[in-house]
């Protein structure tokens, strides 16, 4: 009867610490859907990891409702444009100026 109840109680601390490894595999991939689902709305997933490794599911209906951000240039001047203009050889030329700027076209 004592070998009954000792093989139970080590079943059941299998039992428990299979659940808990099994949680925290299920937190930490959460945490890496959630960088990759910042990342997709232009968002940094490493602050969005650690956002998620501390909230988890609140983290991912965060991002979820979120808006998607602007993307930005290579050189981060989203307010700068390109203005095509003509050169004195006929040719056009592409130049990169601010919006309060005046470009004189031909």
């Amino acid at each position: 009867m004592l070998q009954i109840a000792e093989i139970k109680l080590q079943s059941i601390t299998k039992e428990e610490s299979s659940v808990e490894d099994q949680f925290f595999v299920g937190w930490g991939t959460l945490t890496l859907i959630n960088a990759g689902l910042a990342q997709g709305k232009n968002r940094s997933g490493l602050h969005w990891f650690f956002i998620s490794f501390f909230l988890g599911p609140i983290a991912t209906l965060a991002l979820v409702i979120l808006e998607k951000l602007p993307e930005e240039d290579e050189n981060n001047n989203a307010e700068y444009k390109n203005e095509d203009f003509c050169n004195t050889k006929g040719r056009t030329n592409r130049i990169t100026v601010h919006p309060s700027e005046s470009v004189q076209f031909c």
